[in-house]
């Protein structure tokens, strides 16, 4: 006859906050860099200059203006807004290529933690260069730009894992997205906005010189 094993409900009691202080403190490392995503967000602005030739190949000058909300942790504590976005500090960026492309990760979470007050996160990671043009040397290769300490390994691993526990508790969906933009040849510049939304992230042309 086999024994009956009970567990005391004492130890029942202390794996289960054991395990919603872990799921909660991964969480809160998870969302405290990603930006908290409601609807449609412009995230950056990107200054594009013509195409220009050095003895690397095209490349294409860049001025990248982050434009920040709460982190999504900061957020989720406040109640869930985003707050004010504010203009970051900008940076100019050398992108080898003929196209420039920004890309990075969308989560999408899971609806019982939004009823929680936590809201879809997103970052942008990387900034780089692509040959592109049907007249490139698909020889040379582009160049990149780290963007907000980029895709790290843990993003890499959250991407591998989102369906297992105990990342499926509060994860739904990850996406890497990111559009790309073709330069230019002559002189003056475009003006664009990055755009975030729950399904991709594209360039709004806002500005145009000649």
């Amino acid at each position: 006859m086999r024994k009956l094993i009970v567990i005391p409900l004492s130890l029942v009691s202390l794996i289960a906050v054991i395990f919603m202080c872990g799921t909660m403190t991964f969480a809160g490392l998870f969302l405290a860099s990603m930006q908290v995503l409601t609807g449609r967000v412009v995230a950056a602005e990107v200054v594009m200059f013509p195409i220009q030739t050095d003895n690397n190949g095209d490349f294409i000058e860049i001025e990248f203006t982050p434009i920040e909300t709460q982190s999504a942790l900061a957020a989720a504590l406040t109640g869930g807004s985003a707050g004010e976005p504010t203009r970051g500090a900008a940076e100019r960026f050398r992108l080898y290529g003929d196209v420039v492309a920004v890309r990075g990760p969308l989560i999408t979470l899971r609806p019982l933690m939004q009823m929680f007050g936590l809201q879809n996160v997103y970052q942008l990671a990387v900034i780089e260069g692509v040959y592109r043009g049907p007249q490139a040397n698909r020889q040379l290769q582009g160049s990149r730009a780290v963007l907000n300490g980029g895709f790290d390994p843990v993003w890499w691993d959250l991407n591998n894992q989102e369906g297992r526990f105990p990342y499926n508790v509060f994860i739904e969906r990850i996406t890497i997205s990111g559009d790309e933009e073709f330069g230019f040849r002559g002189s003056g510049l475009k003006r664009y906005h990055i755009v975030v939304t729950n399904q991709s992230i594209t360039w709004d042309l806002v500005e145009e010189r000649r």
